[in-house]
């Protein structure tokens, strides 16, 4: 599973008046709060989170490298894809097995909600652990025709393409059907 510590210090505020809290200043009275709403959590686990609440109602949203707590449900960082505001709420779109949900988290107010909104931005753009950039080696075609080595040049574009289409298809980018007719398109170029 890929860690998001680097990319969770470098954009989560730290904001008492907001109640966001990250490594090393996250002070023991808070902490608790925030283990209280999320009981799975092991202090040493958390590297941020954000308070919210009310007289009746109040929670926490719990960073660790590699999952976020809110609400009693657990969403690992690597399976979001997208997110948006909705005043004081925020919206993550998470693929799980292929299948896409949605989770509504609470903030403490608007402006809290935009700052979290920055942090699962940051999340979704960090580069991922097996999201390697396929390169495509240029072979030494040195011996073959002109009309040789434009066809093979052309299956290398063409097989390098399949692989990233695959990568999209694997990250939950695009469907099974919609993977499927771009390589068939692409095949038949060939």
């Amino acid at each position: 599973m890929k860690e998001f510590t680097e990319v969770i210090k470098r954009k989560f505020p730290y904001d008492e008046k907001l109640e966001f809290y990250v490594k090393p200043n996250m002070p023991a009275g808070k902490l608790s709060r925030a283990l209280a709403s999320n009981s799975k959590i092991q202090a040493a686990d958390i590297i941020a989170f954000h308070l919210y609440g009310g007289l009746f109602n109040s929670g926490a949203v719990v960073f660790t490298p590699t999952l976020c707590y809110f609400d009693g449900k657990v969403v690992r960082l690597e399976d979001i894809r997208a997110v948006s505001k909705r005043d004081k709420f925020i919206q993550i779109q998470v693929n799980q097995g292929g299948r896409f949900t949605t989770n509504i988290i609470k903030c403490q107010n608007a402006e809290a909600a935009a700052l979290l909104e920055n942090v699962f931005n940051a999340i979704i753009d960090a580069p991922r652990a097996n999201n390697l950039a396929i390169l495509v080696e240029k072979k030494d075609y040195s011996q073959y025709s002109k009309e040789a080595v434009n066809w093979l040049e052309l299956r290398d574009e063409v097989m390098a393409t399949i692989d990233l289409l695959h990568q999209k298809f694997m990250d939950g980018k695009i469907s099974l059907i919609e993977y499927e007719d771009k390589k068939t398109d692409l095949l038949s170029r060939l």
